[in-house]
């Protein structure tokens, strides 16, 4: 399976954090992924690990999956993880034309496109992540998104995104036809010409040598013992490919990336880099769904410090849709949080506001700044007294339906809260 290769630099973590502290970092600030009540997709993007497997019809599991550990590894000099995102897709073109004229109210039926990425996250020299994905355009326009949040969660400035260009790939052929661990299978000329591996492999010093350095083909293929990569080199695309074998790229016990990441890591020089921003858009909720486990962090240790509970009695539950986030002690915590922004108005589930009449120590925590280093925690003791406004809107899914949810308006909660203080994310 060939993957497309993606390369950021300058992941510097501010905190000075070793390998274990940034993989359960990754691990907490990005959450496992979730998947949606169709099956068609993920209702919050995450890395993949036994929490998904465990909620997937059995019949669809096997034996690799059964495997899958917490869902990030340290490989050698490396932290992997393979992270999973949905953006929708219009299933019926027509109906969304249709509606636009006015000509049907029964709205656009949507289904998920999911995808992939196996991250790999190396702190020497200049800080590198690598990103091996499939998808096209399609993913890759949240690709920036995800690598910007690996970069704030370690306290990194923003990163830098290495450009593949004709130079890049020059060098990055040479640097693998001169290495013993590489051999060539594959070579195509400019011109279309394909050239027989056994030939470049007998003759390429007195004829190849200058073709590589100068650009002068269209495709090169190599591999090692650990699978191949492809260099396109093409007026239209310049791109590095790679395909890992099976046995040392699925998920589990075995999995062993790092030599393909170090070679990698080896051949690619960063001569041209594109500062990279995130995309407020969010069309895959990388962004929301990094936000909202800023929030639940903040508020764990808020609990431990401002209440002096031990971290074995906060236990975080969002993944249990109980209709609470965190359990601490005989507490019921839902958590609400913001990045920044103007209007801070509070939304709740149907189920949140049904466990909260009903539950005695039900307590809301409202984060404010969650993605700074010591975000603002608002606590609500009295939830029952919030004034809230019930709402419907449309669900469309695979077929029409609708949903309840509930607006708190932000003085409201304001004039609530019992408590603040700042937390921090540890």
């Amino acid at each position: 399976m060939w993957l497309n290769l993606r390369i950021y630099t300058g992941l510097k973590p501010q905190n000075s954090l070793d390998l274990p502290r940034l993989k359960d970092r990754v691990f907490k600030l990005l959450g496992p992924a979730i998947p949606d009540a169709s099956g068609w997709g993920l209702l919050r993007p995450g890395i993949l690990s036994s929490y998904i497997v465990n909620r997937i019809p059995r019949e669809w599991r096997t034996r690799v999956l059964e495997e899958l550990l917490e869902g990030v590894k340290i490989d050698g000099s490396w932290i992997v993880f393979d992270y999973l995102f949905s953006k929708t897709a219009k299933v019926n073109p027509l109906s969304s034309c249709l509606k636009s004229l006015g000509l049907v109210k029964y709205g656009e039926v949507r289904l998920h496109d999911t995808y992939f990425v196996t991250v790999g996250l190396s702190l020497r020299e200049e800080g590198i992540v690598v990103f091996l994905y499939k998808g096209g355009k399609a993913a890759e326009e949240e690709l920036d998104n995800l690598a910007y949040v690996i970069f704030h969660m370690a306290d990194s400035s923003p990163p830098k995104r290495v450009r593949i260009d004709e130079k890049t790939l020059t060098e990055a052929a040479y640097s693998l036809s001169m290495s013993g661990a590489w051999s060539w299978v594959g070579w195509t000329t400019r011109e279309g010409q394909t050239i027989p591996s056994q030939v470049v492999r007998s003759r390429w010093k007195e004829e190849y040598a200058d073709k590589i350095r100068e650009g002068d083909w269209r495709e090169l293929k190599f591999e090692s013992n650990f699978g191949r990569v492809r260099l396109l080199n093409t007026p239209r695309r310049k791109s590095i490919a790679v395909a890992v074998k099976k046995r040392f790229f699925r998920p589990g016990f075995k999995r062993q990336l790092s030599p393909m990441f170090n070679e990698l890591a080896r051949i690619i020089k960063p001569h041209k880099v594109m500062d990279v921003t995130y995309s407020m858009e969010d069309k895959a909720g990388i962004l929301r769904s990094y936000t909202e486990r800023r929030g639940i962090v903040a508020s764990e240790r808020f609990l431990e410090k401002e209440y002096s509970l031990p971290e074995r009695n906060v236990r975080d539950v969002s993944y249990e849709f109980t209709g609470y986030d965190i359990e601490a002690g005989e507490w019921k915590i839902e958590v609400k949080a913001f990045r920044d922004g103007l209007t801070k108005d509070i939304e709740l589930t149907e189920n949140e506001v049904k466990v909260m009449n009903e539950e005695r120590r039900y307590r809301l925590f409202i984060v404010e700044n969650s993605w700074d280093k010591h975000p603002k925690v608002n606590v609500i003791d009295d939830v029952r007294s919030l004034v809230l406004e019930k709402k419907d809107r449309s669900v469309t899914l695979v077929s029409m339906s609708s949903e309840t949810y509930y607006i708190c308006n932000e003085d409201v909660w304001r004039a609530k809260t019992s408590m603040q203080g700042h937390s921090k994310i540890a």
